[in-house]
């Protein structure tokens, strides 16, 4: 399994979170924008300080298919390239070449324009823990039935509350979640391990 965490706009929990992956000795991949990297600047260092993977979310929180913008081979690459250089002048570190495109919303133009730039667009589940609305335990149990029927699955949790109206968030019971699947028999590994 592949946990990723989406790092948009905002930090809550980000500490426990990495508390957590280092108490169960966890490497994760953060899809991080560029957005975040400004305003979390000692964040963002925390996250690349414990050699998580740390992948790109484009620059700004836009949902890219929304037709306000002309999406072009050029904007995504300058989108791409631009959260490169913020992550780079923060942790002077290299953004590895993955990214997926900001709340999922991507095309095969998105996609394609990202391969030409040199990165890997990662699909990301079209379920994400906004959409589910149920217990912590119910939210545990209807993912270890997704995962049931995959070899190898990647698994979506946001940094943060999300500004959609989220009423079980997932990170808070990271602890609980990662016991679980554990017992269950679940090995924990970054994308580009899957």
């Amino acid at each position: 399994i592949a946990l990723v965490f989406d790092a948009y706009d905002n930090s809550d929990g980000l500490s426990k979170i990495i508390t957590t992956l280092e108490k169960y000795n966890i490497k994760s991949t953060f899809f991080i924008n560029g957005e975040f990297i400004k305003r979390y600047p000692s964040e963002t260092k925390q996250i690349s300080i414990y050699n998580h993977d740390c992948a790109s979310m484009f620059f700004s929180a836009i949902d890219l298919t929304d037709g306000d913008f002309l999406i072009d081979e050029d904007f995504i690459r300058r989108g791409l390239a631009r959260n490169e250089d913020e992550f780079y002048q923060t942790t002077k570190k290299e953004l590895s070449l993955y990214w997926h495109a900001p709340y999922n919303k991507k095309s095969n133009q998105i996609i394609n324009a990202g391969e030409k730039t040199g990165y890997l667009y990662i699909d990301i589940p079209e379920y994400s823990e906004s959409q589910l609305e149920n217990s912590v335990e119910q939210l545990i149990s209807q993912c270890i039935q997704n995962l049931e029927n995959s070899e190898n699955a990647i698994i979506p949790i946001q940094v943060g509350y999300a500004s959609t109206n989220v009423q079980t968030p997932l990170h808070p019971n990271l602890d609980l979640f990662i016991c679980t699947l554990m017992k269950n028999g679940y090995e924990f590994v970054t994308v580009n391990k899957l």
